[in-house]
């Protein structure tokens, strides 16, 4: 009788080239869920998913779920011929930020403060070209500052909200 190792050798290695362990595409399983897509946007939803969870972190921002967006950021607009200079200080801060303006031509510009998921936590106009901003009362964190004239964001600043 001959040796049937080998044999099985074979039978195993030519099987395992057509098994199928697991795939590396993404699915989900729900109740309910489309997705619509046009040339302009897509919306996904879903419904009856177990468990989602969000964790905020100082920095980060850990969400847990099965539908999950992809976002594709395409483009960034620029301020062409912006002869304005603008900065903000300190950063890191603690309880306010300042925003200065090199130009005294300030009575068009307002801010906008928001925290690191969009919401808008302050709206402002300029009154000066040394304008401060509070930020005392505010978790620690990060937040962006928007300086905008005629309803166009001009400049944006990522703050550092420390203790």
């Amino acid at each position: 009788m001959k040796n049937p190792k080998p044999i099985l050798l074979g039978i195993f290695v030519l099987a395992s080239l057509f098994a199928y362990g697991q795939t590396t595409s993404l699915q989900l399983v729900s109740s309910a869920g489309e997705t619509f897509k046009n040339s302009n946007y897509q919306l996904d939803w879903s419904i009856g998913e177990i468990l989602t969870e969000t964790y905020n972190g100082n920095l980060n921002m850990l969400t847990q779920g099965l539908h999950q967006g992809k976002y594709t950021i395409t483009s960034v607009d620029q301020i062409k011929n912006l002869q304005l200079e603008i900065s903000a200080f300190p950063n890191p801060a603690t309880d306010f930020v300042l925003v200065k303006m090199a130009s005294e031509k300030f009575e068009n510009f307002r801010f906008s403060l928001s925290d690191i998921n969009g919401k808008v936590l302050q709206n402002g106009r300029f009154t000066s070209n040394l304008q401060q901003i509070n930020l005392a009362g505010k978790a620690t964190g990060a937040y962006f500052l928007n300086v905008i004239s005629d309803q166009t964001t001009v400049k944006t600043f990522k703050i550092i909200k420390s203790n």
